[in-house]
């Protein structure tokens, strides 16, 4: 009984911050949300928050002279915890066609003792962060979760809301590699 009120609060608080962030921000336009490989393209420069576990900051992964793409992620919710392992196969596509460029996955509203762990069980070869509050999803105006961002070497978001296909023409387009 006591999983069940607590799965029920997390999902509660998801709900929450993201009638909030919509109230922020406005809802999204048609074009934002015609479909997965129709990308948003946003230009704002790194916004820091702290992360769990480890005394560091985002700002410490992002915006240090490379392409950063970040799996930003919940350790209650299926999808996230799902496409932690297409995240990871993901990577290798993109390492494979030559890109150069992190990959980063940063668990939200978690803390790191559960996240960091269970990440790292699904994508062993990306690094596993953990942020204990939910500033990300208000920082990057994040709809939902999971969500992929693209960070530009000067910490620039580049692209988010992209679909897969589109995501990965938009990483060799920016890493200078042609396929």
């Amino acid at each position: 009984m006591k999983s069940f009120f607590r799965i029920f609060s997390l999902i509660l608080l998801q709900a929450l911050v993201l009638q909030l962030v919509s109230c922020k921000h406005g809802n999204p336009s048609p074009e934002e949300t015609s479909g997965a490989e129709d990308p948003v393209e946003v230009v704002v420069a790194v916004e820091d928050f702290k992360l769990a576990g480890n005394n560091s900051s985002f700002s410490d992964y992002v915006g240090k002279g490379r392409f950063t793409l970040v799996y930003f992620w919940a350790s209650w919710s299926k999808p996230s915890v799902r496409q932690l392992s297409r995240f990871e196969d993901f990577r290798q596509q993109c390492l494979d066609a030559g890109a150069e460029l992190d990959f980063l996955s940063i668990a939200v509203g978690d803390s790191a003792g559960i996240a960091v762990p269970l990440a790292l069980e699904k994508a062993p070869d990306i690094t596993a962060l953990s942020c204990s509050s939910t500033l990300p999803v208000e920082l990057y105006s994040l709809q939902s979760l999971p969500q992929v961002v693209l960070f530009g070497p000067d910490g620039t978001l580049l692209k988010r809301d992209a679909g897969w296909r589109a995501l990965y023409k938009a990483i060799l387009q920016s890493c200078g590699s042609q396929e």
